[in-house]
């Protein structure tokens, strides 16, 4: 049994409501179905000693999430010809590593909410945290060696190496080194910390399916503008006011003094002595100044209408006529600017 603290009345329907605007493509809803399932029947059978450290590994996967990666990789097998069985195992492996990371991203970011729940960390303390996103690690590398390629693998290592750089890359950038604070640093960053993680979960579907180079490069483009979406809807949700429909720890890039579309889009329309105002709003975490000065800047509606370039951008690339049925992927593209959480 999880020890997780139950999600709270507000968080249940926030989740819900949102997974409903995806589910609504029946294809979505019985893939998303398989995953769990999968999901569930993997865990229940791989549950070892101590019991806590499974425990604290599994706690953010029952917790539900979005599934969006293994979901993904899915459709992106399927949409070439592929067999959905062939994928799912590894889909899982990317569901755990994504887990992972997710597990110890909380840590250095000192975040206490994750999908709704209490983090890991603050569930079952740090150290077991940690070991608990290297069992997941460990679990996925054993999935990837029975049921994947060495070009797999590879390829998976290559993603999970460029997220460990887009991490440390974040974690570097800082009001206090303004050359390095800016929008093209910013999505130099993501482009690793984010995107590459949804590139190889895509690029896995199509080499499970036997997807050839021109649906390979398509789907690749949509994964690419799929992954800088995501994180720009994220940044905006980051600085919304409502904690309860977020999920998520209030103002965590604020409070970090890290990096953020939104907050770098306004320094990008500020004159010097705004850019320093802000800058210093950061520094100091003035929190109700730096919402302030991004409402004057309309820095939302801009960071809004940068995400809705990327969905755009990935539609089109689905317009390859050698892909099968694409409705599902872009259902998700909708649901990654809609979602409210």
């Amino acid at each position: 049994m999880s020890r997780q603290s139950p999600p709270t009345s507000g968080e249940k329907e926030s989740e819900e409501s949102s997974m409903q605007m995806l589910l609504r493509n029946e294809i979505i809803e019985e893939r998303m179905r398989m995953i769990d399932e999968f999901i569930e029947e993997y865990m229940d059978e791989n549950f070892g000693e101590p019991r806590v450290l499974y425990e604290a590994a599994y706690h953010l996967i029952r917790a539900g999430g979005k599934r969006i990666r293994s979901l993904i990789m899915l459709l992106a097998c399927e949409s070439v010809g592929g067999k959905i069985c062939d994928a799912l195992p590894l889909a899982l492996a990317a569901e755990l590593l994504q887990t992972a990371s997710l597990i110890h991203d909380d840590i250095i970011d000192d975040d206490s909410l994750r999908r709704g729940v209490k983090t890991v960390h603050e569930v079952f303390g740090v150290k077991m945290a940690i070991l608990a996103g290297d069992l997941l690690i460990s679990l996925a590398v054993r999935l990837l060696g029975k049921h994947g390629s060495p070009r797999l693998l590879e390829h998976m290592g290559e993603g999970g190496s460029r997220m460990c750089e887009g991490e440390a890359t974040d974690l570097l950038m800082s009001p206090h080194h303004e050359e390095d604070f800016n929008e093209e640093a910013y999505l130099t960053m993501i482009d690793r910390k984010t995107v590459a993680f949804v590139e190889e979960a895509t690029r896995t579907g199509v080499l499970v399916g036997g997807g050839n180079d021109e649906q390979m490069r398509s789907l690749l483009e949509y994964a690419r503008s799929l992954g800088f979406a995501f994180q720009i809807r994220d940044d905006i949700l980051d600085v919304e006011e409502n904690l309860i429909l977020s999920g998520k720890t209030h103002h965590s890039d604020l409070r970090l003094r890290r990096g953020n579309y939104v907050v770098l889009s306004a320094l990008s329309m500020l004159d010097k002595a705004g850019k320093r105002a802000l800058l210093d709003s950061l520094l100091n975490y003035e929190a109700e100044v730096i919402l302030e000065m991004l409402r004057k800047t309309e820095a939302v509606q801009k960071a809004r209408r940068k995400a809705q370039d990327y969905v755009q951008s990935a539609k089109r690339a689905l317009h390859d006529s050698s892909l099968g049925n694409t409705r599902p992927l872009t259902s998700i593209a909708d649901f990654v600017l809609d979602r409210v959480h």
